[in-house]
């Protein structure tokens, strides 16, 4: 997702502005708080129409921060420890 902000390399719509590229809702509100907008029209009005908060590509990255961080799955079915697992196999050759 772009966000853009008044002034900057590109040129368009009679004005100058940049962008940058966010992956995260915090990237986003950090974003927001530095003066940058969701929508070209937000560089232009100086506030971004209300719509721009419900496109997919936002609502995806909301949707990203309320789901549960991967926890690592468990090797064994019912989650605990296999003790067979630490047990040295016992070698075939007997040492004397």
């Amino acid at each position: 997702m772009l966000l853009y902000k008044d002034g900057g390399p590109h040129a368009r719509r009679g004005g100058t502005f940049e962008f940058k590229g966010v992956q995260t809702l915090e990237e986003v509100k950090e974003l927001l708080s530095k003066g940058y907008f969701l929508t070209m029209e937000g560089v232009e009005t100086g506030e971004d129409p209300e719509e721009a908060f419900s496109t997919p590509e936002f609502e995806d990255l909301i949707r990203q921060k309320d789901e549960p961080e991967d926890e690592p799955e468990d090797e064994s079915e019912d989650g605990k420890e296999n003790p067979e697992d630490d047990q040295e196999e016992e070698s075939p050759f007997e040492e004397d």
